[in-house]
């Protein structure tokens, strides 16, 4: 396993402290992907406004933010969640065309907010409140723990 540098360590072990529950751990392992796939093809439904240049949409800025965001904490975990967002992206985009643009938004729209229900059940099991409560940062740091757990289960 590479060393961390420090800050993102920090946040990693910071969200840790209200994630040590097994069944807390499973469901955000779970929901978490779920979470952010589902966002992904929320943000693609949003109509964009005509003066926006060609092939850029909501998502795409939202992905292009949170890669910097990453890329400022550690360039190989953002390099994970890039490969991460554009599956998503491309499954999302796959759904829209396959059927309608409509069944993407409303099947996205349950995915989403059955995962943040199934979430806080998990921190109701924890006894600990949402990290995101104290530092809305953390909604960001969620994915990168469950990229950072499974490249140390790579790397093992």
């Amino acid at each position: 396993m590479k060393k961390l540098n420090k800050k993102l360590k920090w946040w990693l072990d910071e969200y840790s402290k209200s994630h040590q529950n097994a069944t807390n751990k499973a469901i955000h392992y779970l929901c978490v992907p779920a979470i952010v796939y589902s966002l992904i093809g929320i943000l693609i439904c949003i109509p964009t406004p005509h003066y926006m240049p060609k092939g850029l949409n909501y998502c795409s800025i939202a992905i292009l933010f949170s890669i910097f965001y990453y890329a400022s904490l550690s360039s190989r975990h953002a390099a994970y969640m890039t490969i991460f967002f554009v599956i998503c992206y491309c499954l999302n985009s796959s759904v829209a065309q396959f059927f309608t643009q409509e069944i993407l938004l409303y099947s996205c729209l349950m995915m989403f907010i059955s995962a943040w229900i199934l979430q806080f059940i998990g921190h109701m099991i924890e006894g600990k409140k949402p990290s995101f409560l104290l530092d809305i940062q953390f909604l960001l740091i969620g994915p990168l723990w469950i990229i950072n757990k499974m490249i140390d289960k790579s790397s093992d």
